[in-house]
Formats: structure tokens, sequence, C-alpha cells
């Protein structure tokens, strides 16, 4: 059973979904989870302070309620799927004791990354949990 719900945040250490490599804790945005197929489907999120010109591209999306979970001014990166092997660990990567997105911010995001979807190519990386685990240290 997963502990993990859509619209949590996670911070942890993962390579970008376009290759390159990345060295820090960096948060994400539970976008979906998936009992039957044991992983969880993450955004990057990133966060606004000296990158305020990257909301003009269309495949950045500002949060307007970011906190919880986030703790800063932020926006999700549209054009990365990121999709995680789920195993019990990751929950203590969970950020702001687990407190999820506003729900109308959430379905906004949902939203607006489907419509992405639908004109647009994505960056997808899938882990598996080892990998996680060597990132982070698990």
């Amino acid at each position: 059973m997963m502990n993990i719900y859509k619209g949590q945040g996670i911070m942890m250490c993962l390579d970008y979904a376009d290759g390159q490599s990345c060295d820090y804790k960096r948060p994400f945005l539970v976008l979906e989870t998936d009992q039957t197929l044991n992983q969880l489907s993450l955004l990057n999120v990133s966060s606004l302070r000296g990158k305020a010109h990257k909301l003009m591209y269309p495949s950045n999306e500002r949060i307007i309620k970011f906190k919880p979970p986030f703790y800063l001014k932020s926006f999700v990166k549209l054009d990365s799927l990121y999709t995680v092997e789920y195993f019990p660990e990751l929950t203590t990567k969970i950020m702001d004791s687990g407190q999820a997105l506003d729900i109308y911010e959430m379905s906004k995001i949902e939203y607006r990354y489907n419509a992405y979807l639908q004109g647009n190519e994505i960056s997808s990386v899938r882990y598996a949990a080892e990998q996680v685990k060597t990132f982070n240290s698990l």
C-alpha cells in the first residue's frame, strides 16, 4: 500500500528528464499514484527566484497557492515526466509533513499538463527503486 498521494511534494535527487545529471535535492509534485503498477508520476517543481522569465514558456505553469507543500514561489514544468517505482522509504522524502497542494491548484495543473500533452513532446524518464535509493542514499 502506498503512503504517498497526489498533490504532495517530494524532495529528492533525480537526474533531469533530458538526461543531464543532477547532484542536489529538488522538489517534485506527485501528479499521480498507480497502485497497480506500484509507481508514482512526478513533475519537476522549480522556484521562481531569478527565473520569473521562464513563466513565459508554455511548458511552465505558475503555482499560485504553492504552500503547502512548497516553501518558495514556484512553477511546475509540464514538459518533463518522472516515473518512479514506489518503495516505502520514499515516504521519508515527503515535504511539509505530507500536506498536499491546494485541490483547485492541483486540478489546474492536471488540466494544463493534459492540455500540454495534446500538442507537445515531453521528456519522460523512469527510475527503478534501486536507482532512486542510490541517488538519495536510502
